[in-house]
């Protein structure tokens, strides 16, 4: 892997999640909606964008290789509905104020990638890793025992990503043509489901009549898409535990938005959480910055 490469996977990786960061903005006016609309409108969203992009660069001329494999063409459906529900899980957390609680969970995020690419795609857990890892249990533990089941969002969204990350990783799945893909399968559900629920062409009105609520859609369908595809083209180029590095950038920011934005409560156990999950990164992030860039 050259050094050009590699410094390109790092700029997509943060650029990627500088944006989810951000998404929790973009997402907060669309709350006035059932979770479950707003996912079938971004998904119909999302669908329209990649599908423009996809006929633009021409990579439709791939999509029948990347079909060609059952294994592959199986991954891309399985990795559809992992995301999916993972994304449905967020869009709940925002609407009922768990924002918090989601960012506990990315931000075990790194540790978790790490520990499925050590076990699935054979990448090396260093003695210091496992460190941090124990540390990040720890902190996810004592979630669990302060706030019971409702750290199920935590937890959901500790594991969601990262199982999204090693599919597609360890079946190689192009990028463009995955996501792609994953809107194509999505999409006929989203149209489903918003065809035979209550109001079904009042709810068509307001994903795509281009006032402010519809308007709202296109721009938070529009990050998911971008930073979906540049989280994508980074695990081709840089180790996907450095990926997962970068990616707690992403609940910093969403737990500053959090707090000083949704005004969100910080409870006392919350911060005894965020204590061993950060001094679990810190270990990790230390860790990685021994290894040189091009690694």
């Amino acid at each position: 892997m050259s050094q050009t490469t590699s410094r390109a996977g790092y700029f997509l990786a943060v650029t990627a999640s500088i944006i989810a960061g951000c998404v929790p903005l973009a997402l907060k006016p669309l709350t006035v909606l059932n979770p479950a609309v707003v996912l079938a409108g971004q998904t119909l969203w999302s669908t329209l964008f990649i599908t423009g992009f996809f006929i633009s660069t021409g990579l439709w001329r791939h999509l029948p290789r990347e079909l060609a494999s059952k294994t592959k063409f199986w991954g891309h459906v399985v990795a559809a509905l992992v995301m999916a529900t993972t994304n449905l899980v967020y869009i709940w957390a925002v609407a009922n104020e768990r924002l918090i609680d989601m960012t506990v969970g990315y931000f075990a995020n790194p540790l978790v990638i790490a520990l499925f690419a050590s076990v699935f795609l054979a990448e090396k857990f260093s003695k210091r890793q496992q460190i941090a890892l124990i540390f990040i249990v720890i902190g996810l533990t004592l979630l669990v025992i302060t706030t019971g089941v409702q750290s199920w969002v935590a937890l959901f969204l500790a594991f969601g990503f990262p199982v999204y990350i090693t599919i597609r990783r360890k079946l190689n799945l192009d990028p463009a043509i995955g996501i792609f893909l994953e809107m194509l399968f999505a999409a006929p559900i989203a149209l489903g489901y918003l065809a035979y629920s209550a109001n079904g062409s009042a709810v068509f009105s307001t994903i795509f009549d281009l006032q402010s609520i519809s308007l709202a859609f296109a721009l938070y369908s529009l990050m998911i898409t971008s930073l979906l595809l540049m989280f994508q083209w980074a695990n081709q180029r840089i180790p996907v535990n450095h990926t997962g590095v970068i990616s707690y950038v992403s609940p910093t920011l969403a737990l500053g938005t959090a707090v000083f934005i949704f005004k969100e409560p910080l409870s006392v156990s919350t911060i005894f959480v965020f204590a061993f999950v950060w001094l679990g990164l810190s270990l990790y992030t230390s860790d990685m910055l021994k290894k040189p860039i091009h690694a």
